[in-house]
């Protein structure tokens, strides 16, 4: 495992250090990170990898002492609800962080709970990445509202494959429709159907900074998206928000939004020819006056 260690040291960039999907074990994520040379680093990714709880006291000693890190990816590791209490005082604590990413680890619903009020604590959030969680309970819904109305430049919130549905997200989807900042939603996965279509299309009316919506994998009918994607773009014809739906209505979404926009640029170009035209009329009358 040595070469694999010295082969990831050397690939630490001058402000990241990116661990992610190395199959490293905590002995070896020990040894790396008492060997990177500077305190300077503004990311460290340790996704996909073999990380256990024994471990993280030792990630968050070193996340304390590095001042300018801003990005903490501990995603699809081991970790469970025994580290939840130490994690969300170092959250807390570590104010720097601002854009984390605990997805996909062995929380249960008690242990996301602990990690969501922590979250809640925080004003300075700018990603918050919580997808393969469970986070299916009504009093999980309440704090990430919380969250959101608490941390007013958050631009990414990732809650793919959730399980959640319009009874569980209902408030969430009216706090991120008036949300100041958000750019990127993650519902993608979940269990949303043709029911919950009202919701989304008051996001898609009523939002002007989102520009991504991922609803892939989802319950939602062809006709359905179609009525969502028309909707949105008859009221931001030029909008360039990316909205992702599943792989089956890729083609009729492009042929509806070319449509849509296409009518959008003939209407102008309609309006722009009629004023030539008036104004044309309008010198042909001036010189027949003179």
């Amino acid at each position: 495992m040595l070469s694999e260690r010295d082969s990831v040291i050397t690939e630490a960039q001058l402000d990241t250090v990116d661990l992610s999907g190395k199959t490293l074990e905590d002995d070896d994520i020990s040894v790396i990170l008492n060997t990177l040379p500077n305190d300077q680093y503004k990311a460290l990714r340790l996704s996909n990898n073999n990380m256990t709880n024994n471990m993280i006291t030792e990630v968050l000693q070193w996340v304390s002492a590095h001042k300018k890190l801003q990005e903490l990816n501990l995603a699809f590791n081991s970790l469970d609800n025994k580290i939840v209490l130490g994690f969300g005082a170092a959250i807390t604590q570590n104010t720097h962080l601002i854009n984390i990413n605990i997805g996909g680890n062995k929380f249960n619903q008690a242990g996301m709970h602990t990690m969501l009020t922590s979250f809640k604590l925080r004003t300075n959030l700018v990603e918050l990445h919580l997808s393969h969680s469970a986070i299916n309970t009504i009093d999980h819904i309440k704090l990430i509202v919380e969250i959101l109305k608490n941390n007013p430049d958050l631009t990414t919130l990732n809650l793919a494959m959730c399980k959640l549905n319009g009874h569980f997200i209902n408030d969430v989807l009216r706090a991120a429709t008036i949300h100041p900042s958000l750019q990127v939603l993650d519902l993608s996965s979940n269990r949303f159907n043709t029911l919950d279509s009202a919701l989304l299309l008051n996001l898609f009316q009523h939002n002007t900074t989102l520009t991504s919506i991922n609803l892939t994998g989802n319950s939602l009918t062809k006709e359905c998206t179609l009525n969502l994607v028309q909707a949105y773009n008859q009221r931001n014809p030029d909008s360039k928000v990316k909205l992702i739906f599943s792989d089956e209505v890729d083609a009729a979404f492009k042929k509806v939004l070319t449509m849509v926009q296409n009518a959008s640029r003939n209407m102008e170009t309609t309006n722009n020819n009629n004023q030539e035209n008036k104004d044309g009329a309008s010198n042909t009358f001036k010189r027949k006056k003179i």
